[in-house]
């Protein structure tokens, strides 16, 4: 028995389970899209992490990674992990992989694929939303497995690893704009720290700052 596994999300840099072959490669017509909740990995039920899924649209491309996995009980333990692993995710689709020197006909057909659908039974689906929004989101959510944003900037670098042209523009532009947010936070925290070591520095204006209270 073989499976075929394609990861487009943590699945790259994060596979967990055992594999024989790693291909490097895309699925057609489908987006990557930031608009699955995560209250389990990143982010919690209050406060929900963005994750990405799959969006239909004809044309597209999605690059990501695909795994052979090979022999029928790691097969088994294999979906037995990915099944508990993305338990918030849906759909199960077997699409074909495409290749750069494979861009007409498929490399690898049937490939296992796991999708967040906005179905009424995924009640994890946040929908789309503002750039602004969806990176304040991820700038700020936390989970069991870490930041929102360090999974953004996992996903952006190993695309960036994988080849430039398989960096999508929602990863692009979500991973400057998170920086963004993070550099002036960390800017007004400092500011703010130098500002209030001043008070205290300077022992002319503590005494000033005694008298007066």
């Amino acid at each position: 028995m073989v499976l075929w596994v394609f990861g487009y999300g943590s699945l790259i840099w994060k596979t967990g389970f055992k594999y024989d072959e790693r291909v490097v490669g895309y699925i057609k017509n489908y987006k990557r899209a930031y608009t699955q909740g995560s209250i389990d990995h990143r982010g919690t039920i209050k406060e929900p992490g963005r994750t990405v899924t799959l969006e239909y649209e004809e044309g597209a491309i999605t690059w990501g990674a695909a795994y052979r996995i090979s022999g029928h009980e790691e097969a088994k333990m294999t979906l037995a992990y990915l099944d508990l692993r993305e338990r918030l995710y849906d759909v199960k689709e077997y699409l074909n992989v495409y290749t750069i020197d494979s861009s007409d006909k498929p490399a690898i057909t049937g490939v296992l694929t796991y999708i967040a659908t906005s179905n009424c039974a995924n009640l994890c689906y946040l929908g789309p939303a503002p750039l602004e929004d969806m990176a304040s989101q991820i700038a700020t959510s936390h989970g069991p497995s870490g930041t929102n944003a360090e999974y953004l900037f996992n996903l952006e670098d190993a695309l960036l690893k994988m080849g430039v042209e398989c960096l999508d523009d929602v990863t692009r532009q979500l991973s400057s704009e998170v920086r963004k947010m993070q550099k002036a936070k960390s800017g007004g925290a400092l500011n703010n720290h130098i500002l209030s070591s001043s008070h205290i520095s300077s022992p002319r204006m503590s005494g000033v700052m005694l008298k007066i209270q």
